[in-house]
């Protein structure tokens, strides 16, 4: 048991959502090797990009995930793509992280108010 809650652990936090046409709606949450060697830029300007490309091949439907810089990144620096406008409890909870300077972050208050009839 310990070792598949380790395994899904790791599939949850390091799975992407792709979307293509032609293929389920809402797309599919894959695994994509390398994927999570890129890290979160929250609130910055990220210098890579991530992008699908779909192809219906003659051997059936190709898909493929490009990375790609939007700038020189200069050696030793990490690489970074946005997951997007993200509060730390969802970093945390899909991908396993928080982010020290978050602005999405917030507190979500749950309250509970009588109906007068």
């Amino acid at each position: 048991r310990e070792r598949f809650e380790w395994a899904k652990a790791m599939v949850l936090s390091r799975q992407v959502n792709l979307e293509c046409s032609g293929h389920p709606p809402g797309g599919a949450n894959v695994v994509v090797p390398g994927h999570d060697l890129l890290n979160h830029c929250s609130g910055g300007d990220p210098n890579c990009e991530f992008d699908t490309t779909c192809a219906d091949g003659a051997e059936g439907d190709d898909v493929a995930v490009v990375v790609r810089c939007t700038r020189d990144v200069d050696a030793g620096h990490e690489l970074q793509i946005s997951y997007g406008p993200l509060p730390n409890s969802s970093l945390l909870l899909f991908h396993g992280f928080v982010a020290d300077a978050n602005p999405y972050d917030c507190v979500e208050l749950l309250l509970e108010c009588p109906v007068v009839p």
